[in-house]
């Protein structure tokens, strides 16, 4: 599979302790149809508040959640 730009950069960044950023990857022809990613860390309460981007044709399929759950998991 061939990487995209973005996604290289993201994978460069994984070594930063504070830097979650996914893609949303469709399981059958392993591309990618959106990300998700860690959008803001409160170390005070142990929380954190997750964003995601997924292209319209994908939308209602079950794919962001799908992957929000793999991300908490």
């Amino acid at each position: 599979m061939r990487l995209l730009p973005t996604i290289k950069k993201w994978i460069k960044s994984y070594k930063n302790k504070n830097f979650y950023h996914w893609a949303i990857v469709l399981k059958e022809t392993k591309k990618p149809i959106g990300s998700i990613s860690v959008v803001e860390i409160d170390e005070t309460y142990d929380t954190v508040i997750c964003g995601y981007c997924i292209g319209e044709k994908w939308w209602g399929k079950g794919y962001a959640p799908e992957a929000y759950s793999s991300v908490i998991n």
